[in-house]
């Protein structure tokens, strides 16, 4: 939507596009604000570049494929889900090990591991 960027000095190569970054930017930005996400994702999906929206943490967290690829997981002693490892052994993502311990849980050992050193 905007050819006369490809002829513009300033972007003409990847040296000018370097040194010119914050103006490109900033035209790419206001080109890409004057409509909505998934109209660019469907603009540029129809032209074959591979395209996926920025979300916010919470869309993420309900998203689909999030869900689907258990992305957020349990631990057994804790009802906040935390993000698990983004890989899989065998098709089966591991499970997070546990929630963060309770502040101070550890003192009674650290302070034992700091006497032995003294």
């Amino acid at each position: 939507g905007a050819p006369e960027w490809a002829t513009d000095d300033r972007f003409a190569t990847n040296a000018g596009r370097l040194r010119n970054r914050r103006e490109i930017d900033r035209l790419i930005g206001e080109r890409l604000s004057g409509e909505t996400r998934a109209y660019w994702q469907e603009k540029l999906q129809a032209a074959g570049i591979p395209v996926a929206p920025i979300q916010t943490t919470a869309e993420l967290v309900a998203h689909e494929q999030t869900r689907a690829l258990g992305i957020i997981g349990t631990p057994d002693d804790d009802e906040l889900g935390l993000v698990g490892l983004p890989l899989s052994f065998d098709g089966k993502r591991p499970p997070p090990l546990h929630a963060a311990r309770d502040i101070g849980a550890d003192n009674d050992g650290i302070e034992r591991v700091l006497k032995d050193r003294r």
